[in-house]
């Protein structure tokens, strides 16, 4: 498997900055992407809210293999029915080749004002079928010291 790269440099010489936006542009909407989608909050009592704390999450960076996983439209989300889940649990049965699933359960600690939540506290858990292959090498986050929430004891 190829090695993740973190940067890219490269020159281009004798065209216009126009020319040079065009394929900045080009190369950010063409190369493929992971991100947080749908989040459940199964219970929050941190002192952000669920919608911002669910844009948070959203906007923390994930390395996955997207070659592996199907790719979901905007078409495919509307015709989809609401997320299946177990009766006797209610939890989700999410498609392991078109979800990745991450965890979060954190409690804030009794001996602090206020515990920080860090991106790095949310867990991948790997799911069956194709991921079965996969390790945390192969899906995780980019950065894990972004803070998403504060917990107040």
């Amino acid at each position: 498997s190829a090695a993740w790269v973190d940067k890219l440099t490269f020159t281009i010489d004798g065209i216009t900055p126009p020319m040079a936006n065009l394929i900045r542009r080009a190369i950010l909407t063409e190369v493929p992407t992971m991100a947080f989608d749908r989040i459940l909050i199964e219970e929050n009592d941190g002192v952000v809210l669920d919608e911002l704390l669910s844009h948070s999450i959203g906007m923390v960076p994930l390395v996955a293999p997207v070659e592996q996983f199907q790719f979901v439209s905007s078409a495919d989300v509307a015709q989809s029915p609401p997320l299946p889940t177990i009766p006797s649990t209610n939890s989700f049965i999410p498609d392991p080749s078109k979800v990745i699933c991450f965890e979060l359960d954190v409690t804030g600690d009794r001996f602090q004002a206020q515990t920080v939540v860090y991106s790095g506290m949310l867990k991948w858990k790997n799911l069956d079928g194709i991921q079965a292959k996969l390790t945390e090498k192969d899906i995780h986050l980019v950065h894990n010291d972004i803070p998403i929430d504060r917990k107040s004891t």
